[in-house]
């Protein structure tokens, strides 16, 4: 009778491996093979364990060789893509990628400077995921990128090594091709088309391929509160996402929540603005700025993140702002404040630019402006609760 394997057999097997520099696809037969290989010898699987790695290293070579016949054989190349799939879905290593805006290319770059392989099935790493902040259309009439941008994303999220939540250009384009009581839900004015442009211009009309986008966009949840971190696209409010939890238990929209999403006045409406868009509070009369964008904005969206913050001039974007007397006023009471024993938390939306940083001990903003010649940022989370300055890569838009 052949003794049940201890915790010492486990790691008897983990020292051969090691000695021997075994590829996990092999090892990972070994334990069945020693196991066998004892129950043949009369003896228990641990002592046949220490037998190939301090006495026997003919016998070890041969088990090796066992197991890595069995690896190649169509049933263990089987058995090894299954447990790497069931591997790939428990991955608790994340890097979260901004703001991409169509730039297929630095995307490109931004993956293999990760260390992320190609396949038929698309990007994938062995041992981490990547978790897409939204974004992914719009901006730039010239660029030609989109099918690029949005084929690796959609084939990394379908072959689960990536995650993705849903932006603001994600919702707007939901909209922008959706009719309610015979009108587009985002006017097809000149500006919104403008915005829309690149987008329009690889996807003119109506075909599938759009079709198969745009239900894509649909399945893309609001936030991801995963793993120990916190993912969405501009503003984590605990108001506002009570409001969307009740409304929408998904937490992604349908036709029906999208319609309510984009009619001014409705608590769904109301909470999409701040969390795909930001908190945003109306300036003085008579003060604006130009957005990157060019647009003209009379509302200042407010950094959320700034917990110790008393007037609103503090907490303005973009920095700097100039808003006169406004300035020494008091933050609105219902501005939303990220406390510091909240989980990390990771958005994208707010054009920032100059060397990526966190924004706070537990807050990272990953837009550092790709569309306007920035650069395309993503954070290496390994479960720290601290954001560290070192764990940001990035590529730079030529």
């Amino acid at each position: 009778m052949v003794d049940k394997p201890s915790t010492n057999f486990t790691e008897a097997i983990f020292l051969f491996s090691q000695k021997n520099n075994i590829d996990p696809s092999i090892s990972y037969w070994l334990p069945a093979i020693f196991q066998q290989g004892a129950e043949e010898a009369d003896m228990s699987p641990e002592d046949l364990v220490m037998l190939a790695i301090h006495g026997d290293e003919t016998l070890g070579q041969h088990l090796i060789g066992i197991a890595e016949a069995t690896s190649q054989s169509e049933k263990g190349k089987k058995e090894w893509a299954k447990l790497e799939e069931r591997e790939r879905v428990f991955i608790k290593k994340y890097d979260i990628i901004g703001d991409i805006h169509g730039h297929g290319g630095e995307l490109v770059k931004l993956l293999v400077h990760l260390g992320y392989n190609n396949s038929a099935d698309g990007y994938y790493h062995k041992s981490r995921k990547v978790i897409f902040l939204g974004d992914f259309i719009d901006r730039g009439k010239e660029l030609v990128q989109h099918k690029q941008v949005l084929k690796i994303v959609m084939d990394m999220v379908k072959n689960k090594n990536a995650l993705a939540v849903m932006g603001n250009h994600e919702f707007n384009a939901l909209a922008y091709h959706t009719k309610h009581n015979g009108r587009y839900l985002r006017p097809h004015t000149k500006k919104n088309s403008d915005q829309h442009r690149a987008f329009l211009n690889e996807f003119p009309g109506e075909s599938e391929e759009k079709s198969a986008i745009l239900d894509f966009f649909y399945t893309l949840p609001l936030w991801l509160e995963i793993d120990g971190l916190r993912v969405i696209h501009a503003c984590w409010d605990d108001k506002n996402i009570s409001v969307i939890r009740a409304l929408l238990p998904s937490i992604r929209l349908d036709k029906e929540s999208l319609i309510e999403a984009s009619t001014k006045g409705t608590k769904t409406y109301q909470a999409i603005e701040v969390l795909l868009k930001g908190f945003e509070y109306e300036l003085p009369k008579g003060v604006s700025f130009h957005d990157p964008g060019g647009t003209q904005r009379t509302a200042a969206r407010l950094q959320w993140w700034k917990r110790d913050a008393t007037h609103l001039g503090e907490v303005v974007l973009p920095n700097g702002l100039n808003i006169g007397a406004a300035a020494s006023l008091p933050l609105p009471k219902d501005t939303p404040v990220y406390g510091k024993n909240e989980p990390p938390c990771f958005v994208g939306h707010y054009w920032l630019k100059g060397e990526p940083a966190p924004l706070a001990d537990n807050v990272a903003c990953l837009d550092y402006s790709v569309a306007k010649h920035g650069k395309l940022v993503a954070y290496r989370w390994d479960g720290e609760q601290v954001l560290e300055q070192s764990k940001f890569s990035y590529v730079v838009t030529h």
